[in-house]
């Protein structure tokens, strides 16, 4: 016979109320603090995750004992589904219902950022770019203030191509943008591939400082395609910056450059983000910062 248990989020991702349909999945991958789960017809990932990781989009949080109960199912969770209620995972002796809904939503959308002051946003960068230079850094994304740190070979093409995407960006060419973004996308190690945070901090800073309503449809629709290139992970990266949905940590980070109020506590919990995603998250969205105060 099979058993059942019901467990109760803490809370969800706003943006997971825009599915209203039933959708399978299956687990990608454990780890210490979030299950990933592949959700078939999705553009990107849905997280379950403990209280002790970053908050961010298409999350569910569940109570640390509830996560360590999930967690034990770790090699029998096989497949489940999702729809606008709960999510029901199965193994072969055990039917775990988790009720989504009810719990308390998060807003994970970037804010639009008008009449800026450019001169906040410029000492802003400068205090986050000197902290930066200070540090070790790992990523080769340190290539885009001339900092040591990263592959060689990576260094080269972000140099490359990157600050032509975001030219591409700032000045609306989608073609050339999209061009641009065959070059770095799956590019680099990790979970996620270096081009794609890049990519997604990128979008990120467009959205709050040049955002355009119809980049969306176009080129994001595309982008979206092109997505598919690159891993789940960096995919998932990619889909959450075409709509303008980050971690918790990147909102405060980016509104900490907006209001001109640049703080080391928010630095460091940006950039605690995966293994290298949060620095190259930053680097990005301060490279962007910085060419948008030279065209005001």
């Amino acid at each position: 016979m099979v058993a059942k248990t019901m467990i109760q989020a803490v809370w969800h991702a706003d943006d997971l109320k825009r599915y209203k349909n039933e959708y399978y999945f299956q687990t990608l991958s454990f780890h210490d603090h979030v299950i990933n789960l592949w959700v078939a017809s999705w553009k990107h990932l849905l997280l379950i995750a403990d209280p002790f990781l970053e908050q961010g989009p298409s999350m569910i949080c569940l109570s640390n004992t509830d996560f360590k109960l999930l967690k034990q199912y770790r090699l029998g969770v096989i497949r489940g589904s999702f729809n606008q209620d709960y999510l029901e995972l199965r193994t072969e002796n055990q039917v775990i219902e988790l009720q989504w809904r009810e719990s308390k939503p998060v807003n994970f959308t970037s804010p639009s950022y008008d009449n800026i002051d450019t001169s906040s946003l410029k000492s802003a960068v400068f205090f986050y770019k000197n902290i930066l230079s200070k540090e070790q850094l790992q990523s080769p994304a340190a290539v885009l203030f001339n900092f040591p740190g990263g592959d060689s070979l990576f260094r080269q093409e972000i140099n490359k191509y990157f600050p032509l995407l975001i030219e591409a960006l700032l000045h609306n060419r989608g073609q050339q943008f999209l061009y641009l973004c065959r070059k770095i996308i799956g590019m680099g190690h990790g979970l996620t591939p270096t081009g794609d945070d890049l990519i997604h901090g990128a979008l990120l800073a467009c959205h709050s400082f040049n955002y355009s309503e119809t980049f969306k449809e176009y080129p994001g629709a595309e982008l979206s395609q092109l997505a598919a290139k690159t891993n789940y992970f960096g995919r998932h990266m990619l889909e959450m910056g075409i709509l303008g949905l980050t971690p918790r940590a990147v909102k405060i980070f980016i509104d900490s450059i907006a209001d001109g109020r640049p703080s080391v506590d928010v630095l460091a919990r940006v950039t605690a983000i995966g293994s290298s995603s949060g620095y190259e998250i930053v680097m990005a969205i301060l490279y962007f910062t910085d060419k948008f105060i030279c065209l005001r």
